[in-house]
């Protein structure tokens, strides 16, 4: 035997509970909009900039001052889309381009 109720907003509209006395509501958290969420971090090789150190971004221009806009792989293509589609906020973490480090190492030392 399940209990039926109106709705408080509408009489129309009314809610079926399949057992008495028992209520489910799923209430989802809204994240703390202090902590920004999608935030992509983008590794790779640059001209020039701080080595294993990852830079906050907001504008492509940033990028460009601090890593240089070379067309030399594929760091540069991949932050000017993000900022050209809308993207915010970007970490950009210029791996060390020695090759006597491997990228793994490299990695390691950035984050």
């Amino acid at each position: 035997m399940s209990r039926t109720l109106f709705s408080e907003d509408s009489k129309k509209t009314m809610i079926s509970y399949p057992f008495p006395d028992v209520y489910r509501q799923e209430i989802f958290p809204q994240p703390d909009p202090s902590f920004l969420t999608g935030v992509p971090l983008f590794l790779g090789l640059a001209q020039k900039g701080p080595i294993n150190e990852p830079m906050m971004l907001h504008l492509w221009p940033q990028f460009a001052a601090i890593f240089g806009d070379s067309d030399d792989g594929y760091l540069s293509y991949a932050v000017r889309g993000f900022f050209e589609n809308g993207g915010q906020v970007a970490y950009v973490l210029r791996l060390n381009d020695d090759v006597t480090v491997t990228p793994l190492e490299s990695l390691r030392k950035g984050l």
